[in-house]
């Protein structure tokens, strides 16, 4: 439906890499920019479709960081999960 689409595309531009060192919302998702150039998202630690989103994404190409509960991720890795996110949380918004 058109209002799917057009939840669909806000979803898809706030998930838009932003600039450098900035943290950015994507659809309850946190990004970071470390000084390195390694990337770490968070899901906060109640929202099941973020965190599983990011569990699916990451998980083997990610470093989890329990203790802070993020995935710490290389650039190239980051590029790859950033396009990926949307699609991955409208996934799990139909389950």
């Amino acid at each position: 439906t058109d209002a799917w689409r057009s939840a669909e595309e806000m979803i898809r531009r706030s998930c838009r890499d932003k600039s450098e060192g900035k943290r950015t919302m994507c659809a309850g998702i946190l990004e970071q920019a470390l000084p390195d150039g390694n990337v770490t998202f968070q899901a906060a630690h109640d929202d099941e479709i973020g965190n599983d989103a990011l569990l699916r994404l990451c998980k083997g190409r990610g470093v989890w960081i329990p203790a802070s509960r993020y995935w710490l991720c290389a650039p190239e890795i980051a590029s790859t999960v950033r396009a990926a996110l949307p699609d991955a949380v409208r996934l799990g918004r139909l389950t």
